[in-house]
């Protein structure tokens, strides 16, 4: 996961007026791409051995599946609903992945997605990505990494 919000300030004014609200089919390309390129950089050793183009090809396939089963939620700006600041895809008590662009970490956004998160879902008790990024400044690090979340369905049972 991408969020770094280790001693996260108040939020300046600039980002007073940030909302969540659900994806649409709009915001798809961007979450996809963002997930494989933030994932790609700060991938763990489970995927590290992997090549490049195999990693990508093959992990967009599995990112399809999960975004295809998931909730996504996106942080934006009340006044710019496209202006994406960040997103997370959770699905049942899994984060699967969370990103905040660079200019907004450290402002919040990835602890307001994971409150918005909680609040339609339920606690969250397992991450299947995570960075080192995430383990090390996430308000989500206490989450146990279980990386067979991703690779199949939750019956929530």
């Amino acid at each position: 996961m991408e969020a770094c919000t280790q001693g996260e300030a108040e939020a300046p004014a600039e980002f007073a007026k940030v909302v969540v609200r659900p994806a649409t089919e709009s915001d798809h390309a961007f979450v996809m791409d963002s997930w494989l390129r933030s994932f790609g950089k700060g991938r763990t050793w489970i995927f590290r051995g992997v090549q490049g183009d195999r990693f990508y090809s093959g992990h967009r396939r599995v990112l399809g599946e999960i975004l295809d089963r998931s909730v996504v939620m996106i942080a934006c700006l009340q006044e710019v609903p496209d202006a994406v600041l960040g997103w997370v895809c959770v699905e049942a008590e899994c984060v699967h992945y969370l990103y905040v662009k660079n200019k907004y970490r450290r402002k919040r956004v990835a602890s307001e997605l994971l409150s918005q998160a909680r609040a339609m879902m339920g606690e969250m008790l397992f991450c299947s990505h995570q960075t080192g990024q995430w383990r090390r400044f996430s308000p989500g690090s206490k989450l146990k990494f279980s990386p067979g979340h991703a690779y199949y369905k939750q019956t929530g049972e």
